[in-house]
């Protein structure tokens, strides 16, 4: 593994492929989040071995599960906020939206 987590971003993304069995994470727009993200677990001179460990899985398992989801809207249009308006709305007015595909 690469030293930083900045310089593991690829291999992340890979890890996550690889657990996932899927490589769709929809669009690119989440990459400044964590690019900040993984910024800032290389500034944190408090972080142990331990706690990049912890981290990096996390990472992973954020990604992988971002995949998963991706495949399950591919699977199931019908849970897609566009197909529903009712559905629509209470997801464009939801404080948890993150739309990857604008």
């Amino acid at each position: 593994m690469q030293s930083t987590f900045a310089a593991m971003e690829d291999e992340l993304h890979s890890m996550a492929v690889n657990a996932a069995r899927l490589s769709d994470f929809g669009g690119w727009d989440y990459l400044p989040g964590l690019r900040a993200l993984l910024a800032a677990f290389d500034s944190d001179p408090k972080l142990t071995e331990f706690g990049r460990q912890f981290a990096l899985g996390n990472i992973v398992g954020t990604l992988t599960a971002r995949a998963a989801h991706r495949e399950r809207l591919a699977r199931a249009p019908r849970l897609s906020s566009d197909s529903d308006p009712a559905t629509a709305r209470h997801y464009r007015d939801s404080p948890h939206r993150h739309d990857r595909s604008a």
